[in-house]
């Protein structure tokens, strides 16, 4: 981060908004230190809604399942591309599986 205060940083990545979240909780942060974070709404329209500070979090802290599936997929394409598999590849089946499942559960 910028030598700034952190009211002053305005950028909306995930960790600008958890950082942001811990001060206003009142939270000592100093320049190096990892913050870390769950991912609760990534596309939300409020960017302070796509993420919460994971020591703000709660057992009702929901997060969002199509994002980290998203990321897993990125993260295995990395190492499957090589055979064939790409990231929009195994986006599509993680996500649609999802789906499935998500159906299935609710007509058992």
């Amino acid at each position: 981060m910028k030598n700034e205060s952190y009211d002053e940083y305005e950028n909306n990545t995930l960790q600008a908004i958890a950082t942001r979240q811990l001060q206003r909780e009142g939270r000592q942060l100093f320049a190096g230190q990892t913050i870390s974070y769950i991912i609760t709404d990534y596309y939300s329209r409020n960017p302070e809604n796509s993420v919460l500070a994971y020591e703000l979090a709660t057992s009702r802290t929901r997060y969002d399942v199509t994002r980290y599936l998203e990321l897993l997929a990125y993260a295995a394409s990395t190492v499957l591309e090589l055979f064939g598999y790409s990231k929009e590849h195994l986006q599509k089946v993680v996500l649609e599986d999802l789906h499935q499942i998500t159906v299935d559960r609710f007509n058992a």
